[in-house]
């Protein structure tokens, strides 16, 4: 079969309108062929073209060799780009679980049309053979993103901290190798990372690995720059986020020292270089997470002072040593000294006590800070140095150390201290509308309409209920201190002293608020004494008997309080229990002679003797004969 197309790669046919399918097939393999690395791409021989491991270039193949679509230098492109990625790193591995997955959720929704009642493995060779669902996995899955970010982890974390932007320009520094051995801050974790591996080899083995790995050391720089300037990128984030926790704490504890040295820490960081921040990074305390650095380094300068003394006193010792030897002692028996030696010892004694080449073992306490129970992951092998790495590589490095350094060169002064006052504030302000917003508070609030009605004042009279006479009977036969006129005879009258006694309820006026008129509670008068009738004796009889009508007006309550009646300003609809009157007393002789000489002259009425109880209040009232 022909099938002749419109020729699109005028690079490689210029001129030419058509090309043939036998003319695309032999020039993408001249192409090719001179290359081996397009040859293990393009999977050798085109008799094998059919059979490309990688699906994106098995369709970029044929759709150029069928239908003429693109050209040779995309496809080689194409090819190379897919060919590294399956060999560096694990996106075929994670595209097979992506599609897994995609198969899993289809089943479970009933929206796969594939054959249920097939195999795992016929249902996997389907979805391969399928273009356009691997590329939605693909892509929806990130998993091209995924494989490059692990491909950049697995290599620092192992100690080649080798920028793919210098392999791919080739550069280097004169006289240093390209790589170095690498160690882990944390030997005692035993840590070796699956990627760094060759296929069979095992970490576990007991043995102790020499870092980086083979694997890791000599993986090829990625074909395209396209790709290589994508895997440059992913290998800067990834450096930043292993290298700033720990190059923080670095920032950390030369902060707290140099507060508590009093000096300032920018000099401090100015003269490190980068590998004194490197050198730092292979302490394990770098890794770890609440470090006490000021006690860390009070036990540091007590094992050194301990280290010093030792070795002085092993010099000293060792020069009284050889002093010795250069002089003969006497020798001393028991007949020269005419002495009777002296017994030996009861016990053994400790040598390393008496032993004066033996110093003394200190014991240093260990600082529970250094010990911290949480430790930085992941933690990665650090080069033994850094003076190998070339310009890219070094970049990678400043550039987080700057970051890392970046709360030392904030501003202090006043007016960036407000704005980040401000700024707080303003934060503040979102966090509660928010909180405010979740959790929405009842509130209740006056309508701005309401208005005040006034009422006229309404008086409210309540009437003294009648007094028994039998009642009033008893009492007088058990009152021994009752009153006879001169005559000796008394003529008690019972009558109704309504129109005397009265209570008044003003109701003032109240807010219209859909729940009635509120009523304010006002106290009664009080009686008025003997000594104020007679200074004011043109007075009615209502105010001799101490009843009156508080005006709206009054200014000052009066001081004897209501004991009949239930008011309350609260809304509570509970009435307020009223005490029992208390027991009639009768007005003695002195007050009727006063109350007649006064009535004389202003109403032509007979006297009335009125009886009050013990609060003051008229009662009752009998006709003096």
């Amino acid at each position: 079969m022909v099938c002749c197309a419109e020729n699109e790669d005028q690079e490689t046919w210029p001129g030419v309108d058509a090309t043939c399918r036998t003319c695309r097939v032999e020039a993408l393999w001249q192409r090719a062929s001179t290359n081996a690395l397009d040859r293990e791409a393009l999977n050798g021989h085109p008799n094998k073209w059919r059979h490309i491991p990688d699906w994106e270039t098995r369709q970029a193949v044929d759709t150029f060799v069928d239908m003429g679509e693109g050209r040779i230098s995309d496809v080689l492109c194409l090819a190379r780009e897919k060919h590294w990625l399956r060999g560096n790193t694990k996106i075929s591995e994670l595209l097979s679980q992506a599609l897994a997955a995609s198969r899993y959720v289809a089943r479970a929704e009933g929206t796969y049309e594939g054959n249920l009642d097939g195999s795992d493995d016929d249902l996997s060779g389907e979805d391969e053979d399928d273009p356009e669902l691997m590329s939605l996995t693909e892509d929806a899955g990130g998993i091209r993103e995924l494989a490059i970010s692990d491909w950049a982890r697995n290599r620092i974390l192992d100690g080649h901290w080798l920028s793919p932007a210098d392999q791919w320009y080739e550069l280097s520094i004169p006289g240093q190798p390209t790589v170095v051995r690498a160690q882990h801050p944390c030997p005692w974790l035993g840590v070796t990372y699956s990627g760094a591996l060759v296929d069979g080899e095992s970490g576990g083995d007991g043995e102790e690995l020499e870092h980086p790995r083979p694997r890791t050391s000599n993986a090829s720089c990625p074909p395209t720059y396209g790709l290589c300037d994508h895997v440059y990128r992913v290998f800067q984030r990834v450096m930043r986020e292993i290298l700033l926790p720990a190059m923080s704490n670095i920032v950390r504890r030369i902060m707290v020292e140099s507060s508590a040295d009093g000096i300032d820490p920018i000099a401090q960081v100015k003269k490190m270089s980068l590998s004194d921040v490197v050198a730092e990074l292979r302490d394990q305390a770098t890794w770890m997470k609440g470090v006490d650095w000021l006690e860390r380094r009070s036990l540091r300068e007590r094992v050194e002072r301990h280290r010093r003394a030792n070795h002085e006193e092993d010099d000293s010792t060792s020069s009284s040593r050889s002093d010795n030897s250069h002089t003969t002692s006497p020798v001393l028996s028991t007949s020269t000294l005419q002495t009777t030696p002296s017994p030996p010892p009861c016990g053994k004694l400790d040598e390393s006590a008496t032993s004066p080449t033996i110093a003394a073992i200190m014991d240093i306490p260990r600082s529970p800070t250094v010990l911290a129970k949480e430790l930085l992951r992941p933690i990665p092998y650090i080069p033994e140095t850094v003076s190998h790495l070339p310009h890219y590589s070094t970049e990678c490095l400043s550039t987080v150390w700057r970051e890392a350094c970046a709360p030392l060169y904030q501003c202090r002064c006043s007016i960036c201290e407000r704005a980040i006052l401000r700024v707080n504030m303003e934060t503040d302000k979102v966090i509660n509308a928010a909180q405010e917003q979740q959790y929405p508070q009842t509130q209740y609030s006056v309508p701005q309409n309401r208005t005040l009605v006034q009422k006229p004042v309404q008086i409210h009279i309540e009437q003294v209920p009648e007094i028994i006479a039998r009642r009033e009977e008893e009492e007088e036969e058990e009152d021994p201190d009752a009153e006879y006129d001169d005559e000796g005879e008394s003529e008690t009258e019972y009558f109704d002293l309504s129109p005397w006694e009265s209570i008044v309820d003003v109701t003032p006026p109240s807010v219209v608020s859909g729940k009635g008129p509120e009523h304010i509670p006002v106290t009664p008068t009080r009686k008025r004494s003997h000594e104020e009738i007679q200074e004011v004796p043109d007075d009615n009889l209502d105010m001799l008997l101490g009843v009156q009508t508080r005006s709206k007006g009054a200014t000052t309550p009066p001081k004897r309080a209501r004991l009949e009646g239930s008011f309350s300003v609260s809304p509570s609809k509970e009435p307020i229990p009223s005490p029992s009157p208390g027991r009639l007393r009768k007005r003695s002789s002195a007050e009727i002679e006063d109350v007649e000489a006064i009535s004389k002259e202003q109403s032509p009425k007979r006297l009335k003797s009125a009886f009050t109880d013990d609060t003051g209040r008229v009662k009752r009232v009998e006709a003096v004969r």
